[in-house]
C-alpha cells in the first residue's frame, strides 16, 4: 500500500516536471517567433489546454493584445475558445487591458455571438443544442471575470437573467404548441 502511494506520488512529481519543461519550451518559441502566439491561437487547441498554458507559460499574456480579433472569428469553436481562453487571463492578469477585454467577452456573452456564425441559421432557436452549451460553458468565464472586476457583478447578472426571461418566454410561447 505504501509503495503505490510513493509510486503515484513519484509519477506525479514526473508529470508536472514534463508539464513544466513543455510549458517552458513553448513559452521559449513564443518569445523567440512573436507571431506563433498569435498564429497558434487563432488556429485553436484543446480548450482543456486554456488554464493550463495560462497557468504555465508566461507569455500567454501577450494573448491579450489579439483576443478582441479572436472574437470576430465566424466558426462557433473560435468564439467558445476565445471566450475561456479570455476569461482565464482575464482572471490572471486583473489590468486595465484586461477590464476592456472582460467588457468585449462580456458583450459577446450576452449578443448571443453564436447566431452570427457562418453556418448557422440568424438567430439561434432558444431551444437550440448549441445556444444551451455556449451559456453553459460561459459560465465559468462569467465566474472568472467577477472574480477579477467584482464591478461587473452586476452586468454578469443582467446576462444571466436576461437568458432566464428568454427561456422563460420561450417556454411561454410553446406551452400551447
Amino acid at each position: 500500500c505504501i509503495s503505490e502511494d510513493l509510486t503515484s506520488v513519484h509519477n506525479q512529481g514526473i508529470i508536472e516536471e514534463n508539464i513544466a519543461a513543455t510549458c517552458e519550451f513553448i513559452h521559449q518559441r513564443f518569445i523567440e517567433k512573436e507571431l506563433l502566439i498569435k498564429i497558434v491561437h487563432f488556429q485553436l487547441y484543446s480548450d482543456e489546454l486554456i488554464e493550463l498554458a495560462v497557468r504555465g507559460i508566461p507569455s500567454m499574456h501577450a494573448c491579450l493584445e489579439f483576443l478582441p480579433e479572436l472574437f470576430l472569428q465566424q466558426s462557433y469553436e473560435s468564439k467558445i475558445f476565445c471566450m475561456k481562453l479570455s476569461a482565464f487571463l482575464i482572471y490572471k492578469y486583473p489590468i486595465p487591458s484586461s477590464l476592456r477585454l472582460a467588457k468585449i467577452a462580456l458583450s459577446h456573452i450576452e449578443g448571443n455571438p453564436i447566431s452570427m456564425s457562418a453556418n448557422l441559421p440568424s438567430p439561434v432557436p432558444l431551444n437550440s443544442r448549441l445556444l444551451k452549451r455556449f451559456r453553459m460553458e460561459s459560465l465559468e468565464s462569467l465566474y472568472l471575470i467577477v472574480v477579477a472586476f467584482p464591478h461587473l457583478l452586476s452586468k454578469v447578472v443582467e446576462i444571466i437573467f436576461s437568458w432566464g426571461k428568454q427561456c422563460a418566454q420561450y417556454n411561454q410561447i410553446n406551452q400551447y404548441r
